[in-house]
């Protein structure tokens, strides 16, 4: 189940150009996504009950935790403060 009470966050991880960078999880290249992409990425993460879900979002998106942590400061603050595990899996 969604959290629909995650708090507003500061969303980061665009370029110069203002398209988004993710890692390509298949190369050492980066890709670059469309804002919707990024919408659905940013809300996903934000509306997850626990980590599980977050390292799902990430994965299905080709990326790393690592990339995340850098490029998402306060998408990674809000996931730190998240329980391992959903209390209803």
């Amino acid at each position: 189940m969604p959290n629909l009470n995650a708090p507003a966050l500061n969303i980061s991880g665009f370029d110069t150009t203002g398209a988004f960078t993710i890692m390509d999880g298949q190369s050492d290249d980066d890709c670059m996504i469309s804002d919707r992409d990024l919408s659905v990425f940013t809300m996903l993460i934000a509306m997850a009950c626990c980590k599980v879900e977050v390292a799902s979002v990430i994965s299905l998106f080709e990326s790393s935790m690592e990339y995340f942590s850098d490029n998402f400061p306060d998408l990674a603050k809000h996931v730190a403060g998240l329980p391992e595990a959903c209390p209803h899996h």
